[in-house]
């Protein structure tokens, strides 16, 4: 959709002071095209100016992760039949910190272990 703008358009206004009419036009048209608003446009379009790029550099959120995949799979290697609490509560007991099981069950799929495979041997069970 091209429109043509004149002088009532944004241009005139305190914001968009000094900036072309082309260059409204184009942040009023990406910003349609990819269905987000014109100050994340115009915020993309400062980021790029400033570092070359418009990937953000902040971190994601709060704490840094601190699991140990080298020791758990030591652990996995030397206890294949350990439940994850039983993990969890080793890695508080050798580590120091605590850690819930349900981490301790996806740092297992991370390194390529699935659930806990052997059976309990049962009474009386056998061919």
């Amino acid at each position: 959709m091209i429109k043509r703008l004149d002088d009532s358009d944004c241009c005139s206004s305190k914001d968009c002071r000094g900036v072309s009419k082309w260059t409204v036009w184009l942040v009023v048209e990406t910003a349609e095209l990819f269905g987000v608003g014109e100050a994340t446009v115009n915020r993309l379009i400062r980021l790029h100016r400033e570092t070359g790029d418009v990937l953000s550099n902040v971190s994601r959120c709060g704490r840094k992760r601190r699991f140990d995949l080298d020791w758990l799979r030591r652990h996995a290697e030397a206890f294949p039949n350990a439940t994850r609490k039983e993990r969890a509560r080793d890695w508080e007991e050798e580590l120091g910190s605590s850690i819930e099981a349900s981490t301790i069950g996806r740092g297992l799929r991370q390194i390529g272990w699935s659930y806990k495979k052997s059976q309990p041997e049962r009474a009386g069970a056998g061919p």
